[in-house]
């Protein structure tokens, strides 16, 4: 009986891992510029595996009232759709060592406020972007224990404008463009494991990453050109699964970003305000659950829930998105060595309130994404 549930769990594992991933973890903005949460599930992969995936998503936001839209006619669609895309190998040195290579793009935000007469915000965007590469080494200690670690290249670059500088102090309407820079990190953690039954629990640090920016400010007519440091903030995941029965596994991971200390301060913009260009006052904490069901010898089906409790804080304007709830679906084909797998996924945001008291209420987004396993 134990054989027989070990391989079927063994069966429903390996598309299970392909499709826990899938669905894009965040909505632009979401949780500071959380956008894609790392897991460590590639990393425990059979054998030599790689993957490529892809997802779409379009959010949608709007803000009414407060002191730049009193007309309270709505600010329109502040989220832009964006791409998102990531590739993973993984390879074994030897019985008890493996090496992995992830490129993904953990952080970004797509905000564009419309030009709207009515609207104190038209032509107010933002738009930070970022690219990561993790080196990933696993030893087993022994047959339940295992300790991995790697470092991570981060690369990031940014921009942002809006028109109501002199509402805060500056001379004029303010845009900031800062330059690409790369920044090196870590992470590190171990992993708990009963192979029968499929149980695993891994614990994971991921460092902060310090990068430097030359940037060009310009408000009203004053132009700056210098330096800016971007701190991306630390965090902790802590994934767990088990098979709970035949050809049926439960899963569940909670992520905790420590995003209250997170600061991008630009000199000409904090020097007259005396506040950081984008701040967050409290730290986001997301949990997920789900179930990932075999139906046939070759298709599989995933349920994902995510919940990112709301922090109630003052957000900034360049990204007013606080908490949300993500469901998502996943079906999975195999083909001999090949996982072919999609999700659909509708996420509810929570509602936020700015600076100059606009509140941004019932935002959406809908995704879509696939990934591409090989086995070799």
């Amino acid at each position: 009986m134990h054989t027989t549930l070990t391989r079927s769990l063994s069966c429903v594992l390996a598309i299970v891992s392909a499709l826990i991933g899938l669905a894009p973890a965040q909505v632009s903005a979401q949780g500071g510029l959380d956008r894609m949460a790392p897991d460590t599930r590639t990393i425990f992969e059979e054998g030599n595996y790689f993957e490529m995936s892809w997802a779409a998503v379009s959010p949608r936001l709007e803000g009414e009232g407060g002191l730049l839209e009193p007309a309270g006619l709505g600010t329109g669609n502040i989220l832009e759709s964006y791409d998102q895309w990531g590739f993973a190998l993984k390879t074994d040195l030897n019985h008890r060592t493996s090496l992995s290579f992830i490129l993904d793009q953990p952080w970004g935000v797509n905000t564009f406020y419309p030009q709207i007469a009515t609207s104190g915000y038209s032509g107010t965007l933002a738009n930070f972007e970022s690219n990561e590469l993790s080196t990933i080494l696993r030893r087993k200690v022994n047959s339940n224990v295992s300790a991995y670690g790697g470092l991570r290249v981060q690369s990031i670059k940014a921009r942002a404008a809006f028109p109501f500088g002199g509402l805060i102090g500056l001379p004029g309407p303010y845009e900031v463009d800062a330059d690409r820079d790369e920044g090196l990190g870590f992470m590190a953690g171990a992993a708990y494991e009963i192979e029968k039954i499929k149980l695993r629990l891994a614990v994971t640090y991921y460092s902060e990453i310090d990068t430097t920016h030359g940037t060009t400010e310009i408000a009203g007519t004053t132009e700056v050109n210098g330096v800016t440091d971007v701190t991306t903030p630390q965090s902790i995941n802590i994934e767990f699964q088990s098979g709970v029965a035949k050809d049926t596994l439960a899963f569940g991971s909670v992520r905790w970003v420590d995003w209250s200390k997170f600061a991008i301060s630009p000199p000409l913009f904090s020097g007259p305000t005396g506040i950081p260009l984008v701040e967050y006052s409290e730290d986001w904490i997301t949990y997920t659950v789900g179930i990932g069901r075999k139906l046939t010898e070759r298709i599989s089906i995933v349920f994902i829930f995510r919940h990112t409790p709301m922090t109630n804080q003052e957000l900034t304007t360049l990204g007013p998105v606080d908490g949300r709830n993500a469901y998502t679906i996943a079906p999975s084909f195999k083909i001999n060595r090949m996982t072919i797998t999609t999700g659909v996924s509708y996420i509810d945001t929570g509602d936020a309130t700015n600076f100059a008291g606009t509140n941004f209420a019932d935002g959406r987004a809908f995704a879509v994404g696939t990934r591409l396993g090989f086995n070799f």
